[in-house]
């Protein structure tokens, strides 16, 4: 992987297929994939490849491999529209871009997906149900979004200079936009299996009369 190669192909690797805004608009189209193989570092892939594996055998279990595939391929690429559009507002206010690499998108999807799914659920040893998990997801990366203090949105603008004055600016190393599209994305496939499900059931049902 990434960390593995010389610091000098390193950067080039990132560059080619970290998803970027001024790279994808010239034509990397690509990146809007490929920025998923790739990670910053080696915990990385490795607290991300866990969730994966966690919630992807969860939605496997339930929809089974296809639903979980389209989970994860939806995620990803929801996750790097939703990181694009904010660094277009950002590069609007005259930002420097950033390079976004990581699978977390999909990881959200699978998450939120679960959760959309199977409500009541609780994941040990948080003690909160499935959906409050999932809902609390979308609502603290939308505000971490939001609250990004070159984007100056009026008032809540406020709370990401708060985190640059108390030392927290690592907050925003993190793309909480990736992981909005990525949740919203599961939440949307959650729901619509469950929709295409209920009636397939109905008309087995009715076929066994």
């Amino acid at each position: 992987m990434a960390w593995l190669l010389s610091p000098a192909a390193n950067i080039q690797v990132y560059l080619i297929f970290g998803l970027g805004f001024e790279p994808f608009t010239h034509g990397r189209v690509w990146q809007l994939l490929s920025y998923a193989l790739l990670h910053a570092n080696a915990s990385h892939l490795f607290t991300n490849v866990i969730m994966l594996v966690y919630s992807g055998r969860k939605i496997q279990h339930i929809l089974g491999r296809r639903r979980c595939a389209e989970f994860i391929l939806v995620g990803a690429l929801a996750g790097g529209i939703f990181h694009l559009g904010e660094s277009w507002l950002l590069h609007a206010n005259g930002a420097p871009s950033t390079t976004l690499v990581g699978i977390s998108g999909a990881v959200f999807a699978l998450l939120c997906g679960y959760c959309t799914l199977s409500p009541t659920s609780r994941f040990f040893p948080l003690p909160v149900k499935a959906i409050n998990l999932r809902n609390g997801i979308i609502i603290a990366s939308s505000l971490l979004m939001l609250s990004h203090p070159q984007l100056a949105i009026p008032g809540i603008s406020q709370l990401g200079k708060w985190f640059f004055q108390h030392t927290l600016q690592d907050v925003y190393m993190i793309s909480h936009s990736c992981h909005l599209g990525g949740a919203l994305a599961g939440t949307f496939l959650a729901n619509w299996s469950q929709r295409i499900a209920l009636p397939a059931r109905l008309k087995t049902r009715q076929a066994d009369r």
